[in-house]
């Protein structure tokens, strides 16, 4: 996010608000969404709607008040999309493309090692970077029945932090997920 400054004056304000607005400086969630809505509305005063959007598309993410790395993975397993049968269906082929496009492949191996049970109802769709590209990171998506896609579980390569896991699932979420559920009708809980 970019903030830009007519002055140095404006800089104290700016900051705070961003702070509150992201949850380092909230004393409670509510402080947090009221700083959210401000700071969306101080962008947009300022000569920035572009950024006034992007920080209210981001104000619809779940993430508390004081949210660190581990919260923001712990989201992942937590991510739930429901639907009809054939919603779900065209749902994994939308993120399976959308996923590609990234750049990431289907990680078939893991895949069947977790699916492996013939009358197991759920099955696993797991994806990963690029070789070449850093983090290595793989995420996985559980379909739990055939109308419910759950948050699956992931895996980071040495050398990868947990705040690089946590920046690459703000991504997927935001450019894989969030949009493959819009295209279909459905929505990321």
């Amino acid at each position: 996010m970019v903030l830009r400054l007519t002055g140095w004056d404006q800089a104290p304000e700016a900051s705070q608000l961003f702070l509150r607005a992201f949850g380092s400086e909230a004393a409670n969630e509510d402080e947090c969404v009221a700083a959210r809505c401000e700071l969306v509305g101080w962008l947009a005063a300022n000569g920035q709607p572009e950024m006034s959007k992007i920080v209210k598309h981001y104000s619809t993410f779940p993430f508390g008040v004081r949210s660190d790395a581990l919260e923001v993975i712990n989201i992942w397993r937590n991510i739930s999309v429901k639907g009809q049968k054939e919603q779900i269906d065209r749902f994994l082929s939308e993120i399976d493309q959308r996923f590609a496009g990234a750049g990431w492949s289907r990680n078939s191996v893991i895949e069947t090692e977790m699916s492996r049970d013939e009358h197991q109802i759920n099955r696993f769709h797991c994806w990963s970077t690029n070789p070449d590209n850093m983090p290595r990171v793989m995420l996985c998506l559980n379909r739990a029945t055939e109308r419910r896609v759950r948050g699956g579980t992931y895996n980071i390569e040495e050398g990868a932090t947990l705040a690089d896991l946590a920046s690459v699932i703000q991504h997927i979420l935001r450019e894989v997920l969030e949009p493959g559920a819009t295209a279909v009708g459905l929505k990321v809980a």
